[in-house]
């Protein structure tokens, strides 16, 4: 298992959100007369040439004074308001050397009224800014010519610690990798190690399954996404797992201390470790599911089409052979085949979480708006503890006019995981539709900072953000 990360159709089920609740939200159009017989018909109105505009004038910038951003994650969003169409050229200058640190220009012309650019805090080489006070300037140049006054101010940067990243492969220990381990089900699986990392010094092995993680429970796997979530870099935390027993012996809880690599940093790769393994294990259903999982993510889905076709017929028609040949799928472009094989991942194991996820992804993509919040509604009911799926069911609830209740499970998603934008981007599209448009512009803010999908966010800001912000 990798850090966590928007899964498949996230981007997908924004748009869809948002699309529906911009709808639900504008006004009625208001009926024309209807035209009488006798009526003449309107004379055609010429509208009279406009002035050429002028050069754009700036106001209300909007800049946060200190910028408290994740190490390796930082970002600002800068908000200003142009007389006319305009793009804008954003310049960040360090404000004790005053040395250029980075230049960036909008590529599309915005519309007159209030804008919104989301950067990474990084400067033009793609280097982390570092902790300091920097001077930004914004001018905007108008879609017929001129250039604006520009508009200037200051912020700071205070970097918070990293996260941690465990450089281990894991996957759930559902049942039907319980069933040929001879274990318990739940906890996550251990099925590599990279090789001379932060897991194999602190003790980790393959076959361990952890139970929790710097003092957090990872029964399920919405836990074990909270927790490497929040797990630091860089600072020893207690690790705890069963180790696999004998014939004579039961598995031994053990713990160790575990230092866990910035996030930021480049993920090990595992596929020698996996081709290793299958040759030692190959009768392993959760290893090959891992080995699956890992070629998937990293691109190579037509090779591991090729590992799945190789596998006996109840390995494919169980919920991990089905929910890989859905992951599969989705990167091949095959939306409506995944949703079948997430379907019957759901059917093979009710009591799974993962597939109801995926199979509400699907139904997104595909328009089933009502469908998704059902297969939404079964994962959370599965496993109440991931805040990802609270914050997708969260979006879909106020794209259906439910905006209370998607309030609700927005402020949930948070409480388990604050730092993770879904809970906070849905919170901010519930208080807009329920009138609170102050509170909803801040809660998107908060959100939009924390969101690495650009183009996401450029949606967002566009349909949401700038027609709702004074």
């Amino acid at each position: 298992m990798r850090p966590p990360r928007p899964i498949g159709w996230a981007s997908l089920i924004a748009g869809l959100a948002l699309g529906a609740a911009a709808a639900m939200a504008a006004p009625p159009p208001t009926p024309s007369p209807a035209p009488t017989a006798t009526a003449p018909a309107p004379t055609p109105t010429v509208p009279a040439p406009a002035p050429p505009a002028g050069p754009p004038a700036l106001s209300g910038l909007d800049l946060p004074r200190t910028i408290n951003g994740q190490q390796g994650h930082a970002r600002l969003l800068v908000g200003v308001r142009s007389s006319t169409p305009a793009t804008f050229t954003i310049q960040i200058v360090d404000a004790a050397s005053k040395v250029l640190v980075r230049t960036m220009t909008t590529s599309a012309v915005h519309p007159a009224g209030r804008a919104f650019i989301l950067l990474d805090a990084t400067t033009q080489q793609g280097y982390e800014m570092p902790d300091g006070s920097y001077e930004l300037t914004v001018t905007a140049t108008g879609a017929a010519g001129g250039r604006s006054t520009p508009l200037k101010g200051l912020f700071k940067i205070k970097l918070k610690p990293p996260h941690g990243r465990l450089d281990a492969y894991t996957v759930p220990l559902w049942p039907a990798f319980a069933r040929q381990l001879r274990a318990r089900a739940g906890g996550q699986l251990v099925t590599a190690v990279a090789p001379g990392g932060a897991a194999v010094a602190a003790g980790l092995r393959r076959g361990d399954v952890i139970t929790a993680l710097a003092g957090r429970p990872v029964a399920t796997s919405g836990q074990m996404a909270t927790a490497l979530r929040d797990l630091p870099a860089g600072t020893a935390v207690q690790i705890a797992f069963l180790r696999p027993g004998t014939a004579n012996s039961p598995p031994q809880p053990t713990s160790y201390l575990l230092s866990a690599p910035a996030d930021y940093t480049a993920p090990p790769r595992y596929a020698a470790s996996f081709a290793v393994i299958l040759k030692r294990s190959p009768g392993l259903l959760p290893f090959s599911y891992a080995a699956a999982k890992d070629l998937v993510e990293e691109g190579k889905a037509d090779a591991a089409m090729a590992m799945l076709k190789t596998w006996p017929a109840a390995w494919r028609g169980s919920a991990p052979g089905q929910l890989v040949l859905g992951d599969i799928l989705v990167a091949q472009g095959q939306t409506k085949a995944a949703l079948g094989a997430y379907t019957r991942a759901a059917k093979a194991d009710p009591s799974l979480s993962t597939p109801q996820v995926q199979r509400g992804l699907a139904l997104a993509t595909l328009g089933n708006i009502a469908a998704a919040g059902q297969a939404f509604a079964a994962a959370v009911k599965a496993d109440p503890f991931d805040a990802v799926t609270l914050g997708y069911r969260a979006y879909l609830l106020a794209a259906t006019g439910a905006a209370a209740q998607a309030l609700d499970l927005a402020n949930r998603a948070i409480a388990r995981q604050p730092n993770y934008e879904y809970g906070h981007l849905a919170r901010g599209l519930a208080l807009i539709a329920l009138g609170r448009k102050k509170d909803g512009v801040e809660a998107l803010k908060r959100g939009l900072v924390l969101t690495a999908d650009h183009p996401r966010a450029a949606q967002i800001i566009t349909q949401y953000l700038e027609p709702n912000d004074p």
